[in-house]
């Protein structure tokens, strides 16, 4: 039930990530979804004590078609470019680059 409620402070500022992201309110929520239904099946994809972190590590790699969902192949590459993913993590997201170069799996 924890990892519920982290999960449930995290998914509005998710949201707000994927709206920009894929520059698509529809888009985004499809994402999201995805995240979510991802979470639900490996909670421990979740686990420790960074949430939002680790979250947005997940819900990145859901975006670029590593973890399997309902929209796995139909990404938008000029709207999910690691360059995109940087600048929204750490302007809109707070994250230090270093930590938003990790969530997207990119070098610092």
């Amino acid at each position: 039930m924890e990892r519920l409620d982290s999960l449930a402070g995290v998914l509005p500022y998710l949201r707000r990530d994927a709206h920009a992201l894929t520059r698509s309110r529809d888009r985004g929520d499809r994402y999201v979804r995805q995240f979510i239904e991802v979470v639900l099946t490996h909670p421990d994809l979740i686990d420790g004590d960074d949430a939002m972190t680790k979250a947005f590590t997940v819900f990145h790699a859901v975006c670029r078609g590593l973890l399997p969902g309902p929209d796995a192949g139909a990404r938008d590459s000029g709207t999910m470019s690691p360059a995109r993913q940087l600048r929204l993590l750490t302007s809109f997201g707070g994250f230090p680059p270093a930590v938003a170069a990790a969530i997207v799996g990119a070098r610092a």
